[in-house]
């Protein structure tokens, strides 16, 4: 096949390519801000592309993705259709606040904390705080026996401190101050005492479901025994509060960590069961009304419970898209078309970008559309082998491709998204194959339709909860076995910017392109590698606020305190891809920091700013990232 074939194949897929155009035009309005009367002229220039296209009817495909990518540069710039403030208009908690007392909105009770025992933490909405108006929403860390009495929707008076927001230690590690501002939290801190003043008196619809939230959490929790009831509760409702921090780290140690959050995963399994049910029951239907068409009706029901349950789940990114794709399949059943799955997902990214783009910068989102697309390719691409061979197996070959299919969803999936979880978590587990072609299929055929059931029937037949709650410690058993394999948590180095980007942009031609001209994805992602291997990670850091100073040798890290700045050095530990407890040892005077220039293979962070420059983002209109930072040559 020639270059030229290639190209007029590809062609009829560029159109799977416009939420990658809308994404480059995000970034580029994110980190290259353009003022108000250019996103004019920009939608100008859109608009005569526009009129041009419909007129001459010619160069309409590459019209549209100039368009596209100029959307994305708006919408970066006014926070997308919804209007999402932007982090250039906010203010942040830059230092420390003495003890203040202000009233709040209680929203939800979102987790426990991941370091403090016996504490949780609690989103707090419509804060009212004197000489701080620009603050209206909080996550706050709260002992769990303060909140006893407290409810989502409840008016409460909260005394507490106010804590500044944490830039990332080392530039490509994990950035507070980002992470809360492209989740909407505009303050942290820590609640002393809490009062309820006021009970339930919010009328917005998302409230209600937050409330029925709390309200089948509880119960979950009362009627199944621990640690099932905290799984139950996360795979049901999304709340991980209950979930035992040693739990949490064995799902995370061996892959499976995704199972504990509501995903594309559950979404499919429940839109699976409804449409099973729905379809079942206007089949017999039919039966007493000719006029009733079982498809079309499952369909429409199907959509509106698979809404119910987003909007329970808190519209999570993964559950948002799932939503979306299963939605515009049901809408193809129902109108008796077939559907393309590039397609749906194409779709499902151009509607979460355009509505709220910071959603790009969210690892939710990321790893979500990444294991799909790479899923859906990968399946497009042996759908025919694979039909012809489920069609010609007997019972014993059907479980053999099964398990076969199996560990391929899980290794096209992790690869997919490694450079993605690499630089997020800093760990890579191996045995995430074992793990998952244990928990997918326990959690499809048992957890998910029994805990439905225990839900509507677990009263009446309470044979129905027992079958749960031991699927449940069935699954805990198995992952916790898994977790304790050799290779389920190795450490990694993050991927630095460059890396990154050929990474990235390798799997997306790999996964969207269809002739061998995809082979391009392939190079990209061999010179990712290349690069990732080459790059030398930092060997000694200085933290400026607390004076301490992190270094390896020999493969370890030491640090000069194990008191003052240990979060920080925890966190560039694993940003450089060691492990291991962090040890104390002095600093040898030879490597003293006034005299010693930068080079390649050393990062000095100094408290003068001789080698790593910051700079602040909201000081140059920079929507959702808070800080970047700059290398200057400099002694």
């Amino acid at each position: 096949m020639t270059i030229a074939n290639a190209l007029l194949i590809e062609k009829e897929r560029l159109s799977l390519f416009y939420p990658v155009f809308l994404s480059f035009g995000i970034l580029l309005g994110v980190y290259h801000p353009i003022i108000s009367i250019y996103q004019i002229f920009v939608f100008g220039i859109c608009f005569v592309a526009i009129v041009a296209t419909l007129i001459l009817k010619r160069y309409t495909l590459p019209a549209w993705l100039f368009i596209i990518f100029s959307i994305g540069i708006y919408v970066a710039q006014t926070g997308g259709i919804c209007k999402f403030e932007l982090l250039a208009n906010k203010q942040f908690i830059s230092k420390e606040y003495d003890k203040i007392s202000f009233k709040a909105d209680v929203g939800f009770v979102e987790e426990t904390h991941p370091t403090m025992k016996g504490m949780q933490r609690i989103v707090l909405n419509n804060l009212k705080i004197k000489d701080m108006d620009f603050i209206k929403t909080a996550k706050m860390t709260c002992a769990s026996k303060m909140l006893k009495d407290i409810e989502p929707r409840d008016k409460v008076r909260i005394f507490g401190r106010l804590l500044p927001y944490k830039t990332a230690a080392i530039p490509s590690s994990f950035d507070q101050m980002q992470y809360n501002s492209l989740i909407k939290m505009d303050a942290s801190g820590i609640v002393f005492n809490i009062r309820k003043i006021a009970a339930k008196k919010s009328n917005k619809i998302l409230d209600y479901f937050s409330y029925l939230r709390f309200f089948l959490t509880n119960s979950i929790s009362k009627n199944i025994s621990k640690p099932a009831n905290g799984i139950a509760s996360a795979l049901l409702t999304g709340d991980k509060s209950a979930i035992p921090s040693d739990i949490r780290d064995v799902f995370i140690k061996s892959g499976t960590a995704h199972i504990l959050a509501i995903s594309g995963l559950h979404m499919s399994i429940l839109s699976g069961i409804l449409y099973a049910v729905f379809f079942k029951m206007f089949l017999y239907l039919r039966l007493l009304l000719q006029f009733i068409n079982p498809k079309k009706y499952a369909a429409i029901l199907s959509i509106f419970f698979s809404f119910l349950y987003l909007a329970l789940s808190g519209f999570s990114p993964s559950a948002t898209r799932a939503f979306i794709m299963t939605s515009i399949c049901f809408i193809s059943i129902a109108i008796g078309r077939g559907t393309v799955s590039l397609r749906n997902i194409s779709f499902a990214a151009l509607c979460i970008l355009i509505f709220d783009p910071a959603s790009l910068f969210l690892v939710s989102f990321q790893l979500s559309f990444g294991a799909v697309l790479a899923l859906i390719s990968f399946y497009e691409a042996y759908q025919k082998k694979l039909s012809k061979l489920i069609s010609t197996s007997n019972f014993l070959s059907k479980i053999s491709l099964y398990l076969l299919t199996s560990s391929a969803t899980t290794l096209v999936a992790s690869l997919a998204t490694l450079p993605i979880s690499i630089s997020t978590f800093n760990r890579l587990s191996l045995t995430s194959i074992f793990g998952n072609m244990i928990a997918i299929p326990i959690t499809s055929f048992l957890i998910a339709p029994f805990g439905i059931a225990s839900l509507l029937f677990g009263n009446i037949f309470p044979f129905v909860k027992t079958i749960f709650e031991q699927s449940i410690n069935i699954l805990v058993t198995c992952i916790t076995h898994i977790s304790s394999m050799s290779g389920s948590n190795i450490a990694m180095r993050s991927f630095g910017t460059g890396s990154f980007s050929f990474a990235i942009i390798g799997i997306l031609l790999l996964c969207l392109l269809k002739t061998k001209l995809r082979h391009i994805g392939s190079s990209a992602i061999f010179l990712a590698i290349v690069y990732h291997i080459s790059d030398k990670s930092p060997n000694i850091v200085f933290h400026p606020q607390s004076g301490v100073i992190g270094f390896v040798e020999n493969g370890e890290f030491f640090s000069t305190s194990l008191q003052k700045g240990r979060n920080k050095m925890r966190s560039i530990q694993q940003n450089i891809g060691l492990s291991g407890k962090i040890q104390k040892k002095s600093y040898d005077d030879k490597f003293e920091i006034a005299k010693r220039k930068y080079q390649q293979d050393v990062l000095l962070w100094t408290d003068n700013n001789q080698i790593m420059k910051i700079k602040q983002i909201r000081k140059s209109k920079h929507p959702y990232c808070p800080a970047y930072y700059e290398s200057v040559n400099s002694d």
